[in-house]
C-alpha cells in the first residue's frame, strides 16, 4: 500500500505521507486501499480500529498472525454522494481524518455531472479481469452511479462504458472514478499514452541499432579468426 517502488505519482505520495510514509497505518487510508490482510501480533491494533467490524487472525504463526480486516472496501464500488473541493491537497485531510464514510461518498476536484446517485441493494461493480494497461470492471446498476476504481489515477487511463468512451475523473484524490450509465454492463479502463508509445519506439530502434553494430563487428572478426594447421610428425 506504500507504492510500487518509492517513485509513485505524487497525488498517492501525498496521500501516504510523503517519503517518510506518515499516513502508512491510518485506518481509513488503509481502508480505502482494500488492505484486507495485515501481518502482526493479534492484538496489534486496538477494538474499532479499522472500523465496526472486528480484526481478527486468519492464520497464526506463533506470536505473529495474518490479520483479516473486513472493514477494507473493494477495489471497485459505487458511492451514494460526493462532494467537489477545487484542491487536490484539501482532500488530504477529508480522506485520513475525516468522519463521513468512504464507501458511500467520494471527493472529487471537479463536478462530475449528475444528481446525488438512488442505491438499490442489487447494484454491484466488481473486477472481471486486471492486467497492466487495462482493468475490465463489471457493474450492474439500476440508476447512474458515480463508481470508484482505487487503482492510482493518472491521465493516460482512458474509459469505455460498452464501448462508448467516458470521462475520466480523479476520485478521492488519488484514484479513479467515472459516471456509470443505467444499465451498463461493462466498464473498461484502458491505459494510452503518446509519451509511453514514443519511448517504446526509441527502446526498440536503439536496441536494434546495438545488434547491428555488434553484428558488424562480431560476425567478420569471426570469419577472419586464424584456423589451426595441423602439426607435422
Amino acid at each position: 500500500v506504500i507504492g510500487y517502488h518509492g517513485n509513485q505519482l505524487r497525488w498517492y505520495d501525498d496521500l501516504v505521507g510523503g517519503p517518510a510514509r506518515t499516513n502508512q497505518f491510518n485506518p481509513r487510508f488503509l481502508n480505502l486501499v482494500g488492505t484486507r490482510y495485515l501481518i502482526g501480533p493479534a492484538n496489534a491494533f486496538p477494538e474499532g480500529y479499522f472500523g465496526p467490524k472486528p480484526v481478527v487472525p486468519a492464520i497464526s504463526f506463533g506470536q505473529v498472525s495474518i490479520l483479516r480486516n473486513e472493514n477494507a472496501l473493494p477495489r471497485a464500488f459505487f458511492v451514494d454522494s460526493f462532494r467537489v473541493i477545487p484542491e487536490r491537497k484539501d482532500i488530504t485531510p477529508l480522506i485520513l481524518n475525516g468522519s463521513s464514510d468512504l464507501r458511500t461518498l467520494a471527493y472529487f476536484e471537479e463536478d462530475p455531472g449528475m444528481p446525488p446517485s438512488t442505491p438499490s441493494p442489487s447494484d454491484s461493480a466488481w473486477v472481471i479481469s486486471h492486467a497492466v494497461d487495462s482493468v475490465l470492471v463489471g457493474v450492474n446498476c439500476a440508476h447512474d452511479r458515480l463508481m470508484v476504481l482505487t487503482d492510482v489515477y493518472y491521465e493516460s487511463w482512458h474509459i469505455t462504458i460498452d464501448g462508448n468512451p467516458a470521462k475520466l475523473l480523479r476520485a478521492d484524490e488519488a484514484f479513479r472514478g467515472v459516471v456509470v450509465p443505467r444499465g451498463s454492463k461493462e466498464v473498461k479502463f484502458t491505459y494510452n499514452s503518446p509519451r509511453y508509445r514514443t519511448g517504446r519506439l526509441i527502446t526498440w530502434l536503439t536496441s536494434l541499432y546495438v545488434l547491428v553494430i555488434i553484428g558488424l563487428y562480431v560476425i567478420p572478426g569471426l570469419r577472419k579468426a586464424p584456423t589451426g594447421k595441423p602439426s607435422e610428425s
